[in-house]
Parts: structure tokens; sequence; C-alpha cells
């Protein structure tokens, strides 16, 4: 059975929700933040400062609470998200620096899906073709998936009870949500049930789902807490600005510490004003920004026009107002157009759907397969692997108005679940990386692959490669590797496994991020801040460590940006402190220093060249 849903029910929806006013609004000191009460479902902010107070009291205000309450960033511990009705509450409260440092506008995300037609077009049904186009029941012939794995998906409300999703979803948010169809059509691509005699199979067949509403509290903030509850992948099929916020790239950064895979849609060409244009969260650094491709035969027709053959990244052939996002940030690509997906209408509706947040969870499916087959594998290596096995889209002359704005290429589900197989050392196996040239990306694979072969490949310009493996590297026929001013090539071999354990940090314990949202949190560790400085950076052989504070007994810890651990020492002198990190490979670290009777703590980013 085939449901209809009308876009003029999503459009009000989505407009009646986007009406509110929402601001990232720094706390300079806990002890001080805004106390908030509520009486018959009004809400009053509450100040020690009377002028502050009297802000707050001209405007309706929705809700005042912790944005980040379980991150363990502690700047984003001081970040509150701000609701109201009505503009100009901000441009007054800026005139409060010393209470509120940091004023950000940010908004409710949009979902990127385009519900112009629900029904397949006739005699088109079949939603085998897109998933051969990415090649995944050659994955399938590796793995299952394995149903412990939960794909995190911040959306909206899932329909649970679908017969494609029986089973599949275990939720973070608690209340009654009414089943929307962008979150019932974006899970079943990840995870349908698969190989149950119905409806269609999800890209990550036996993979679960962990689901929060991507309405609950901060949009980012639903990302995080499906990370810290044990999300290795998770997918956001929305977009929620269309410039940059450092704020909110703090929240990827530490999610991507966490050891968790960020696939977020793209865009769908009309966001943000044009496919040439960032969207985020998904052109943030340490997220796989997802953009779609047609699925169809070459010559496929539809309402007489030349229509999404496979591998074009055009709706309409020739029609350059038909694609979806294409921009230098965009790192891989999917199917995207009219592909049959679980609807949300009864629990045996199916339909067509557009838009990248159709091509995105495919992804997140296929990510859960990798996993499913080597559990080692850190965040960039999955990117990686993702990017290096993709099909080249450059070479197709429908797309040549686009070359350099297509990403990697489109995602070959099969060869990245093959190589990731290769990489776990109980397999073992060539890793053979051949036919395509990268002039940009950081490619990382150093889980000790037994032997890795490049052939026909080129890596020049902007492309960074550090690749390990156990036995051997071969640079075969037509390799070509010569990097630009400031990357690198760095090959070795190691006869030792580097295993990513999945151990994200946990969260704030949930007593304080409930006492801290009062603005009364209790007292922890101190912040050491701009007391402690480090020096030279970028460092090469020694890293000091300067400090009023006295360093002796302190612990010092470096971690790698896969927020591995790769230094640990107790100092046993106070002043200024040598390190040396002459072992450590080129990149970014992180150093993290506690005094061990808790009286600071600080925490700073460094370059090893």
């Amino acid at each position: 059975m085939k449901s209809k849903i009308l876009p003029l029910l999503l459009l009000a929806s989505f407009f009646s929700s986007g009406q509110n006013k929402l601001y990232y609004i720094q706390v300079s000191d806990e002890n001080s933040a805004p106390k908030v009460t509520s009486n018959k479902g009004k809400i009053t902010v509450l100040h020690s400062d009377e002028r502050i107070t009297k802000v707050f009291s001209k405007y309706n205000i929705n809700s005042f609470e912790k944005a980040f309450p379980t991150s363990r960033t502690p700047y984003l511990q001081s970040i509150y998200l701000l609701e109201t009705k009505e503009e100009g509450i901000a441009e007054e409260l800026k005139n409060f620096t010393t209470y509120f440092p940091l004023i950000e506008e940010t908004f409710r995300p949009g979902l990127l899906y385009i519900p112009n037609d629900y029904y397949f077009p006739s005699g088109n049904s079949n939603p085998i073709k897109s998933l051969e186009l990415i090649n995944v029941k050659e994955a399938w012939d590796y793995t299952h998936g394995d149903p412990a794995f939960k794909i995190g998906i911040s959306d909206t409300p899932i329909r649970t009870t679908h017969e494609d999703l029986a089973g599949k979803v275990t939720s973070l948010t608690t209340g009654t949500l009414t089943p929307d169809f962008h979150g019932t059509a974006v899970s079943s691509q990840a995870a349908a049930n698969t190989d149950n005699n119905k409806g269609i199979p999800g890209t990550g067949f036996n993979s679960g789902v962990l689901f929060k509403y991507m309405y609950d509290g901060s949009m980012m903030n639903t990302l995080l807490v499906l990370s810290q509850n044990g999300a290795r992948v998770v997918n956001a099929s929305w977009y929620n600005s269309c410039s940059y916020s450092a704020i909110d790239q703090l929240v990827v950064d530490e999610i991507h510490d966490n050891g968790t895979v960020m696939i977020v849609a793209a865009g769908n060409g009309g966001t943000c004003g044009g496919p040439d244009n960032y969207v985020y969260p998904a052109s943030y650094n340490h997220v796989m920004s997802i953009s779609s491709v047609g699925y169809f035969d070459v010559g496929y027709t539809y309402n007489n026009l030349p229509y999404s053959w496979e591998d074009r990244v055009e709706e309409i052939i020739g029609n350059p107002n038909t694609t979806h996002q294409h921009n230098d940030m965009v790192d891989l690509r999917a199917p995207g157009v009219n592909v049959l997906g679980a609807l949300a209408d009864n629990d045996s509706a199916y339909g067509g759907a557009w838009g990248t947040s159709i091509a995105a969870p495919q992804v997140a499916g296929v990510v859960a397969l990798m996993y499913s087959v080597n559990n080692c594998l850190n965040p960039d290596e999955v990117e990686s692997i993702l990017k290096l096995t993709s099909a080249n889209l450059d070479n197709i002359p429908e797309n040549q108005p686009y070359v350099g704005k297509l990403g990697a290429g489109r995602m070959n589900a099969g060869k990245a679940t093959k190589m990731a197989w290769q990489m776990n050392p109980s397999n073992g196996g060539e890793v053979l990386i051949k036919d395509r040239n990268f002039n940009k990306w950081d490619f990382e694979l150093t889980n000790s692959a037994e032997s890795i072969r490049i052939q026909k490949e080129s890596f020049t310009d902007h492309a960074n490669v550090n690749f390990k493996a156990r036995q051997s590297i071969i640079l075969d026929t037509d390799t070509f590797l010569e990097p630009g001013p400031g990357k690198s090539h760095y090959l070795y071999i190691d006869n030792t496994n580097t295993c990513r354990v999945f151990s994200p940090r946990p969260a704030v314990p949930a007593d304080q991020a409930r006492y801290a949202s009062k603005g009364n949190a209790p007292k922890t560790i101190g912040t050491a801040g701009d007391q402690i400085s480090i020096y030279p950076v970028p460092a090469r052989d020694h890293l000091f460590v300067k400090s009023d504070k006295d360093l002796k007994n302190s612990i010092v810890k470096i971690f790698d940006m896969s927020n591995r651990l790769v230094f640990e020492k107790k100092m046993t002198i106070g002043g200024t402190v040598s390190i040396e990190i002459s072992n450590l490979l080129k990149g970014i670290y992180f150093i993290d220093i506690t005094d061990t009777d808790s009286k600071f703590h600080s925490n700073k980013k460094f370059v090893k060249e």
C-alpha cells in the first residue's frame, strides 16, 4: 500500500515551530547565572542584577537552559539556549558583556527532504536499483550487521510499529510522539528490517536505531547525547544554519573525539540560497557531508525529460537548477532522487522520497556494516575508506560543470566494507587502493592492514596520507605522491595493531547537569585557562609547559585527534616543564593537565610538525 502526504502539512508544521527565536548565550559565571521559575506555564527569568531581570521580563520566554548539559567541554558547559517569541532581547543582553560574553543566534533544524511526490512513477517502484548502484549486496556478503549496533538518528518521530522498523528502534526521548514521514523514511534507509519478505531493505541490514527527537532541546545537543549513549555513527538529515558557528563546531569536535562518525545531509540545492552555498552542520570539520546522485539507467526519461540517470547529479539532465548541494565541503554521494522509503501513514506504507535526507542514512547504514567487520576503526579511517573506495563521478559528461564540487564520488558499499574487513588483523589480506586521483582531504589507514598496495593512484596538492601496514606498503604502477606546501605523506611499517576502542567520554553526571541548569552547580575542578601556556606551537621535538600554577605532582596526558591517549606522565617538578614529543606523528593533539589535588584542570590544543 502506498500513501500520500500533502506537502502543505509539512510546511505548516515546520513554520509554526520556526517562528521562535533561538540564541546561544555564554554565561561567564555559573554562580550568577539567571534563575528560571515556572508558574502555570509562564517562564520567569531572574538575575542578581535587576537590570537583567528587567530585560527578561519584557519578553515572552519559552525556555532558558543549558544548551549542552552533558558535555565534557568546559566552554560548552557555559553555553545556554534561550528560546523566545520576540526579537530584540539579544541586542539588549549584549549590553551586559560582563555576564554574557557571547550571544549568537542559532536556529531550529530544517528538514533536508523534498516532498514533491510520494509515489514512484508508474512501473518504477523497484528499490533494488538504488541499492545496486551503491553495490550493497557485496557488502552483505561480508556481514549482515550487528543487531546490537545502534545507528544514532536525530530526526522527527519514527513510526516504530511500521513493519520495516518494528523491533528496531530504541528511543532516548520520552513521552508520546506522533509518527512523522521524515524520521520514518530516514530510518528505513539505514536500518529497515531486511530479508523479511516485506517492504524494503536497509543498508545496515540487521543494525538497529538509537533515536532522539531532533527538537528535544538544542538540536546539536541531540547528536552529542546520541554519541554519549553509545552511537558510533550518527545521522542528521537536517540543517540548522547557513553560517558557521564556533560553538557548534566545538560540539562536533567533542562528538568526533568520542569516536563517533557524523553523517549529515549536504542540502537540497535551494538550501541556504543555492547549491554552491555551505550548509551547516554538514560543512563543519569532522563531518561527512552527503549529497545525492540519480540511479536510473542512462536514457531514462520522466515526463518526456532526461531524468536522473545513474551517477548524474542533475535530477533533470541539462537543468542546473535541479541539483542538490555541490560545493567543496561535500564529501560523498548516494542515491537521493525518487528512492523508495517507509512512510508513517500506516504500518505498511511506502513511497518515493527525494533529497539528501535520503542519501545520508544510506551511508550511515554502511558505516554500521564497516564497524561490524572491524570495530577497531577510528572515525577518520571510516571516512578515508569511504572516499578511497568511492566511484569517480568527474568523468561523466553531464557532471563536468560540477567537477571539484562533487565530493570524493558515489559510495561503493561493497568495496568500503571489504576494505574495512581486510584491515581487521584477524582477516588479513592486501588492501588495494587504485584508479583514483585526489588533491585534497586527509587520508588515514593506521588500523594495521597486513599489506597496502597503491596502484594507478595519485595524492597531490592538499591531500595528506598517513598509511600503516604490518608487512608491506607497495607503490605500484603509475602511483604519484606529491604533497603541496604544508602537507605530507607518511607511509610506515609497524607490526602492531592500533585499535580504536570505542569509549566515549561520559556525560556530565545528571545531578550535576541538573544543578548547573539552575545556575548553582556544585564546585568542581577549576579551569586554569590562560594561566597555563604551551610553546612552541607548532612543536617538533619538545613541548614546553609554563604556568604560574605549581605543576609538581600534576598529571599530563596527550590525546590525538581520535581521542587516543598517546602520552601520560606525572610531573615531579614545578615551573616550566619540558615534554618530549619526538615520537609523535605529525598532526593535531590535545594536552590535558590535571592537578592531583583537584585544584585546577587545563586542556589545550597543539600541533606537532
